[in-house]
């Protein structure tokens, strides 16, 4: 009887020690980076927002979202991120396969970096002439993509696009 219990207790022991594992850790990290994604999409639509609400104010459509030019926004937010390179790299290609792709009469590309808020990011583009013109222009669609460098920066990507009414 005294095996049996000193077994169960050694049994219950066991089972106490394996369900404190390291996965509570990882599960930390996974809901930390499931949350910095969630408020990434929350600043991209934030940009988008404003970016709108921008263009109604100086009596401009709202810009619809595409989720053809996100996929060439993320592509050009990841490029920085990676490369260390603030530039609009390969900027004629996008702007070339994503007008073949939905049919786009124009296409143009807002970036930034170290903004911590859609509100810093949008703030800095209207107070640059030619971001401001991307912004005011003769578009019909948008797409943001915000990413955060390994030292938690954000690094934003706006592409515009027209598309001609029939």
């Amino acid at each position: 009887m005294r095996k049996s219990i000193l077994f169960i207790q050694f049994a219950i022991a066991l089972l106490l020690v394996s369900s404190c594992s390291n996965e509570s850790i990882q599960d930390e990290g996974l809901v930390e980076q499931t949350l910095l994604q969630t408020s990434v999409k929350e600043v991209e639509q934030d940009v988008h927002t404003i970016v709108n609400a921008f263009r109604i104010k100086e009596g401009l459509e709202a810009l619809a979202f595409s989720e053809e030019a996100y996929s060439y926004a993320e592509e050009q937010t990841q490029f920085m991120i990676n490369t260390g390179s603030f530039k609009h790299n390969n900027f004629n290609e996008r702007a070339s396969s994503l007008a073949q792709l939905v049919d786009a009469q124009a296409v143009a590309e807002n970036i930034a970096k170290d903004y911590s808020t859609a509100e810093e990011a949008v703030n800095g583009w209207v107070t640059s002439p030619g971001h401001l013109k991307n912004i005011m222009g003769n578009f019909t669609h948008t797409s943001v993509s915000v990413a955060n460098d390994k030292n938690g920066k954000l690094y934003y990507t706006q592409i515009f696009y027209r598309i001609d009414s029939e």
